[in-house]
């Protein structure tokens, strides 16, 4: 497998900056950080002191981490591809519009976690 997987470490599509050729991807999977400034300053404390800020603090809306994964997306998905997002609860409408006004997919359908909540975005090129 050594010659058909490259391991890289940054954020988000920055690592690829420096490339040439930037590389595409049928498939796009992210969990980012999507709590909003409020619910960091309400975290309980055995996830506040455990867990690092920088894998749940998603800025005042909640939303940073996805407007950076959709800005620099069209640049690396190639025909057909796909994106997947974990999106926090009551994300599903502000998400949606965040996806939708990229102009990158034909289409978003959603997928319900077993409470019934819209829990991860399907979005398609």
């Amino acid at each position: 497998m050594e010659d058909r997987i490259s391991w890289y470490c940054g954020n988000y599509f920055e690592v690829f900056n420096s490339s040439t050729t930037p590389p595409l991807f049928n498939l796009v999977i992210s969990n980012p950080p999507y709590l909003t400034k409020k619910e960091m300053g309400d975290l309980p404390t055995h996830i506040h002191d455990y867990e690092p800020c920088e894998a749940l603090d998603g800025g005042e809306d909640g939303l940073d981490s996805y407007r950076k994964i959709l800005n620099d997306l069209e640049l690396h998905l190639a025909r057909p591809s796909m994106l997947l997002l974990e999106a926090g609860a009551g994300q599903q409408s502000m998400l949606e519009t965040l996806c939708r006004s990229s102009g990158i997919f034909k289409s978003i359908t959603w997928h319900h976690d077993l409470a019934g909540h819209a829990r991860v975005l399907e979005a398609e090129k």
